[in-house]
């Protein structure tokens, strides 16, 4: 099963749930990737969420920033955003709505946060995959 988890810059959230998916549900046969609606091509992951996926033991430094429009029609099995808003926006994007998840309730952007800001929403970004995994497995 292939996925796709979209945020905004793909520096924060989203690479850190490609990293925690990958490290963890691996071994159920899903392969993630992330993108960022607005990213910044090429732009490595944000130091505070390679350090807080660091201390689960997964490594996301080398991470980096893709743009959505330049993955959209990779043949993803289920999009993941982070935020409703965000997920309104691929339904207008004209994805398939049955395909088109929110992570949780919606994860809050860590972005300019602190690092206590950035293990907050590692934590309940984790919690929230492990439903989530459940839920499309």
């Amino acid at each position: 099963m292939k996925i796709l988890f979209i945020c905004t810059g793909n520096t924060c959230s989203s690479p850190m749930a490609e990293g925690i998916c990958n490290s963890i549900y691996a071994e159920k046969g899903i392969i993630a990737e992330s993108a960022g609606i607005y990213a910044q091509i090429g732009t490595s992951a944000n130091q505070l969420a390679i350090d807080a996926c660091k201390e689960m033991g997964i490594d996301i430094s080398a991470h980096r920033a893709t743009s959505l429009i330049s993955v959209i029609n990779n043949n993803y099995d289920f999009y993941i955003t982070m935020t409703p808003q965000q997920k309104d926006l691929l339904i207008q994007l004209k994805l398939e709505p049955e395909k088109i998840l929110v992570l949780g309730k919606g994860i809050d952007d860590p972005y300019g946060g602190t690092y206590d800001d950035y293990i907050r929403c590692r934590n309940n970004m984790d919690s929230a995959l492990k439903e989530l995994i459940n839920q499309i497995t």
